[in-house]
């Protein structure tokens, strides 16, 4: 393949994996356009043992920024762009804030991004699709919570902050939703104070204004959890690198 062809690298919502069906179908159709792609899984997802006491929500934008550099490198004459799908839609977007023009990536699209994780989180429970969508997602949380609990690493940082990781997989377990499981467990692994600190340190709403590559933001007006009513749209306007289609 010419060592010019262009990269996708793609960053997948929660509890996402590069095996999952809709990252299969994707990757077929950027195939079929003789473009490569680069799945990155977040760490402790996808069947990933931890290697460190570290989770995802303490360092994404420092394990995302590691990917796209050692993509860089390794690829030195590839144009790379960047998709985030949902909560990784989220994550990309941060990045991208936080980074600023200091970024290799030459456009970005987002699909799907809940921006703020505050109101998507806590709006979710008094929608029906929504209560669904937040249900499964913390379902399949808990199984990776409760796995990564088995490792000696990760009991030493839990008894840290809890003392002892029984009652957190006990607690865990009784969890139906999103916004419990954040308040309960995600704000300790982020080392936030409380679940609103943890939402707003997570959530890309607050550097939008950042992003300064060329950015395509796709949203659907019936999603029933990242809904039309709670986008930042005065704020994607107010950047001109930023461009907003809702469908």
């Amino acid at each position: 393949m010419d060592p010019k062809t262009p990269i996708i690298i793609v960053v997948l919502g929660a509890c996402g994996s590069s095996s999952d069906n809709y990252v299969t179908r994707l990757i077929s159709q950027i195939k079929d356009r003789k473009w490569r792609t680069v799945i990155v899984n977040r760490r402790g997802f996808a069947n990933q043992t931890l290697k460190a006491n570290r989770f995802m929500h303490d360092n994404e934008n420092e394990d995302l920024q590691e990917a796209i550099n050692y993509i860089s490198e390794e690829f030195s004459k590839s144009p790379l762009y960047l998709i985030g799908i949902s909560a990784g839609a989220n994550n990309t977007a941060r990045h991208l804030g936080i980074q600023g023009t200091d970024t290799p990536i030459r456009a970005y699209v987002s699909i799907s991004n809940p921006f703020n994780l505050g109101r998507v989180s806590y709006s979710a429970q008094f929608e029906f699709w929504g209560r669904i969508f937040s249900f499964l997602i913390a379902k399949s949380f808990k199984k990776i919570v409760e796995n990564h609990l088995l490792n000696a690493k990760m009991q030493s940082f839990v008894r840290k902050n809890f003392h002892d990781v029984d009652h957190v997989i006990r607690e865990v377990r009784n969890m139906d939703t999103v916004w419990e499981i954040d308040s309960f467990l995600n704000s300790k692994f982020c080392n936030k104070e409380n679940v609103f600190d943890y939402y707003e340190h997570c959530s890309s709403e607050y550097v939008l204004d950042k992003i300064a590559v060329p950015s395509l933001f796709l949203s659907s007006r019936d999603d029933p959890i990242c809904i039309h009513q709670i986008l930042p749209i005065e704020k994607i306007h107010k950047n001109p690198n930023l461009i907003l289609l809702v469908a």
